[in-house]
């Protein structure tokens, strides 16, 4: 999904929100561009400066306010079961930073058992649903390893595929990071203290930028969250993409509302709005 902010000096602007993929929504800024106008005219920075700021805090608020999926919720769903791994150094539970710190349980039967087996078959409706993504070759799966070797491999497996489930459990915050990693060195200097966000790698191909840039009549500022465009398992793609503007398009609409109520009390605070007359023009139902 992209989405873009523009701002320029005698034209207001609706910003337009469209999402690729099969599904679409509209996301409303028009009420933020309007007041990001209002604030600009008395602003000692250029109107691109001003705009990546924006966009970058309503970004940051969107990836904050995003869930992230418990890891004790995965394990229920997969039916399986995780304890930490202690430490026999120190008796005690090893590091949420450590590595692989958790040892997991396969329950026989349970879900995460039945997803392995359905992978190694071709047409299984697992395969079939996941544009076969995850397929493996069953003759190459546990080759010579006889009937107790092929179910260790088959557990070994399952617990791989929990464990990575529980390192993705922020996955749609990282594809807000990936952006605001984008932004970030495009902030003015004296907001990146306050600003600063995770350093940490992420999958750069979740999220991208044009930025604003100085010149020109109109400036704008897009961003893009990428999750659901890959092109290569478009079935699955379509999927997450759904999953994603169901979950995130709520989220982002509240940060840009958040960031036009925050310049809305900055300009009211300072004299810089006539409430009716421009209250009106932002979309509002003023009575006197």
């Amino acid at each position: 999904m992209f989405i873009g902010f523009l701002s320029c000096k005698n034209l207001l602007t609706d910003c337009c929100c469209s999402m690729t993929g099969i599904i679409s929504c509209k996301l409303d800024t028009s009420g933020l561009m309007k007041m990001q106008q209002i604030c600009q005219a008395h602003s000692k920075r250029s109107p691109a400066e001003s705009l990546n700021k924006t966009v970058y805090f309503i970004v940051k608020s969107a990836m904050e306010n995003t869930p992230v999926t418990s890891p004790a919720k995965i394990d229920m769903e997969l039916n399986v079961q995780s304890s930490p791994r202690i430490s026999a150094r120190t008796g005690r539970p090893v590091s949420s930073k450590t590595k692989n710190p958790v040892n997991i349980n396969v329950t026989e039967g349970g879900l995460a058992t039945r997803i392995t087996l359905a992978r190694l078959h071709y047409n299984s409706r697992y395969n079939r649903r996941t544009d076969r993504r995850y397929y493996m070759i069953q003759s190459m799966f546990s080759p010579g390893q006889g009937r107790s070797g092929f179910w260790k491999k088959v557990e070994q497996t399952s617990q791989r595929m929990v464990k990575n489930r529980h390192s993705s459990s922020a996955f749609f915050k990282s594809s807000w990071l990936a952006i605001l990693q984008r932004l970030y060195p495009m902030l003015p200097p004296g907001y990146r203290k306050g600003a600063k966000i995770s350093a940490k790698p992420v999958n750069e191909e979740l999220g991208d930028i044009v930025p604003a840039v100085v010149g020109g009549l109109t400036c704008t500022c897009i961003i893009e969250n990428k999750i659901g465009t890959e092109n290569l398992f478009p079935i699955t793609a379509a999927r997450r993409n759904a999953h994603a503007i169901a979950t995130l398009a709520p989220i982002l609409q509240n940060s840009i509302n958040q960031e036009f109520q925050s310049k809305l009390e900055l300009a009211v605070k300072n004299g810089w709005v006539e409430i009716s007359p421009q209250l009106k023009e932002c979309g509002f139902v003023v009575t006197t």
